[in-house]
């Protein structure tokens, strides 16, 4: 018989996978727990656990917890939960949605360029983050105070490295490079009336009126397979670890022997779908659906991303999520938007060839895309500066999205 520390063991990494596969969710179905490996008697019985975990934390997490009254009125909010969560594992205090981006796009940036200093410029270009520099630096400074990062430099030139001990945490600590690689999931709970994927399904749930999905049309990006790719959980663990450990893999995709080099894995924004981007053997990138891989093992052959990374850049210059390759001869989207002047910098740095038509209070740009469903969840997020020139497909589309979501979450 197990002892006691053996089934807390057991029931942190079934909850643990459950929580990275998105299934807490109240409409969870007997399909779901059965593609796990659950029972829905399990399934419930891990739920109480986490629930009983977050009711423990609440006391502690009053400072950090999202007032939800004045923008969304829903029970059991999974963007409190999941934000909660999210700042326990980090280990930050009073943290704010923009704040933490900016921290995990300044860690997954040093790990990438792991064991070399990146300056502020570097970081500021390449983090995601849209923070001034002034914050960025801040920003720095304060991951440094809690030892994630070694900061080098004076006022006038800073550069950054990821420290040894949080280089040793995130490399010994499965949960860890998990967090970081992962996090792609959450980049669009920036503002709770946005809410972003993990809020998708507690959203259908309000529309069900007689527990069906009736008249029901998706208000979010991200298409349903999003929700329904059942990713293997060994095998996106190797992934990750020959992506981190710069390892060629040899893995079975669609039923073809492949020995390719992993470079990143992302989420399609068009589709939902995670995606590895990885050069073949004759060194062409391609896109590999990760729910096709049905077998991978790392190798011992190394290799270098600093051979792909130009070729990656340039492949996908026109992508704004950076995970799906424009393909050869196809002619980018334009899209027109109207932004506040201190946007500027932003606009210019997340999208090449940018054109500005015209100056003042509010001005104009045109921007290339590959699919404008991918600038979507950005738009929401920043539509307080930018927007879509009105009288667009594009405009009216985000229009009629945002008000569906104003009545699930009677935002007035």
């Amino acid at each position: 018989m197990g002892t006691k520390d053996d089934k807390f063991l057991q029931d942190y990494e079934q909850i643990r996978k459950l929580i990275r596969m998105q299934f807490l969710y109240d409409d969870f179905t007997v399909d779901h727990a059965a593609g796990i490996g659950l029972s829905v008697s399990r399934y419930n019985e891990l739920k109480s656990t986490l629930s009983a975990y977050i009711k423990s934390k609440e006391a502690n997490t009053e400072s950090r917890r999202i007032n939800n009254k004045k923008t969304f009125s829903l029970k059991n909010s999974m963007f409190i939960n999941g934000y909660n969560y999210l700042c326990d594992t980090f280990g930050a205090k009073n943290i704010v949605p923009s704040q933490f981006e900016s921290y995990i796009g300044i860690l997954q940036l040093l790990y990438k360029r792991r064991g070399e200093y990146v300056s502020l410029a570097d970081i500021s270009a390449e983090s995601g983050s849209a923070a001034e520099n002034s914050t960025l630096n801040n920003h720095l400074n304060e991951l440094s105070d809690m030892g994630y990062i070694d900061v080098r430099g004076n006022g006038y030139q800073k550069f950054a490295c990821l420290s040894q001990d949080c280089l040793g945490m995130v490399e010994e600590n499965e949960d860890m490079v998990m967090f970081l690689d992962m996090i792609s999931l959450m980049r669009n709970i920036t503002q709770p009336y946005l809410c972003g994927n993990m809020m998708f399904r507690t959203a259908v749930s309000a529309f069900r009126n007689d527990g069906t999905l009736a008249d029901y049309e998706n208000p979010f990006t991200f298409a349903q397979s999003h929700f329904e790719q059942v990713l293997d959980d060994e095998i996106v663990w190797k992934l990750i670890c020959a992506v981190h450990q710069g390892k060629k893999i040899s893995c079975r995709y669609r039923g073809c022997e492949r020995l390719v080099c992993p470079l990143e894995m992302a989420t399609n924004a068009e589709t939902g779908r995670r995606y590895m981007l990885a050069a073949d053997e004759n060194d062409s990138l391609v896109s590999m659906r990760m729910d096709q891989i049905s077998y991978a093992e790392i190798t011992d052959e190394n290799f270098s991303t600093e051979q792909f990374r130009e070729r990656l850049r340039e492949a996908r210059k026109y992508s704004f999520t950076g995970t799906v390759l424009l393909n050869g001869g196809e002619i980018p989207h334009t899209v027109e938007l109207d932004f506040l002047p201190s946007m500027r910098e932003t606009l210019e740095r997340l999208f090449p060839d940018i054109e500005f038509t015209s100056e003042g209070s509010i001005c104009s740009a045109k921007v290339l895309v590959n699919s404008e469903k991918e600038i979507k969840p950005w738009l929401r997020r920043n539509m307080d500066t930018v927007k879509v020139k009105d009288g667009t497909p594009l405009a009216e589309e985000i229009a009629e999205d945002m008000e569906k979501w104003r009545k699930v979450y009677g935002i007035v």
